[in-house]
């Protein structure tokens, strides 16, 4: 075969794996905030995590409790041109904007899972996404001067 061409391998029984996935904004990537708007078209709210290791800490307790074989991790976005394996932790740098922070749990029944944490009331605020933008204050530490954690 001579020229460009793509192939696209799914894995194995791809119906039995389970993937959420969320904003996640990170300080030191460029362009995670502001949010970028073309992420509001997802939902009229958004749902801003006050407390995400908490956040992770009931995810993984349950995960634990119920025996689910799951990997959690930020999405690393790769050039178009990119040649390689992709998977669930990897796409194209054109949906960089989306920022993912995703888990992925396997060996699934082959339709929706459910992963009960309780409440996050205590560590999590609904917010309009039209106003993520004016509504969330992003300070960064400078970590050079020994100020930072």
């Amino acid at each position: 075969m001579e020229g460009e061409w793509t192939l696209r391998i799914p894995p194995p029984q791809p119906e039995k794996i389970n993937i959420f996935s969320m904003y996640a904004l990170r300080s030191l990537i460029e362009g995670t905030f502001p949010v970028s708007e073309r992420n509001f078209r997802f939902g009229e709210h958004a749902l801003f995590l006050l407390n995400p290791g908490e956040f992770m800490r009931r995810i993984e307790l349950s995960l634990k409790s119920q025996r689910i074989i799951a990997d959690g991790n930020l999405v690393e976005y790769v050039d178009d041109c990119y040649k390689g394996k992709l998977g669930p932790f990897r796409k194209l740098k054109r949906f960089s904007y989306q920022s993912e922070w995703r888990l992925v749990c396997y060996d699934g029944s082959g339709g929706p899972r459910r992963i009960r944490i309780g409440s996050i009331r205590d560590i999590s605020v609904i917010m309009r996404s039209d106003v993520v933008n004016k509504e969330i204050r992003v300070d960064f530490e400078n970590f050079e001067s020994g100020k930072g954690r």
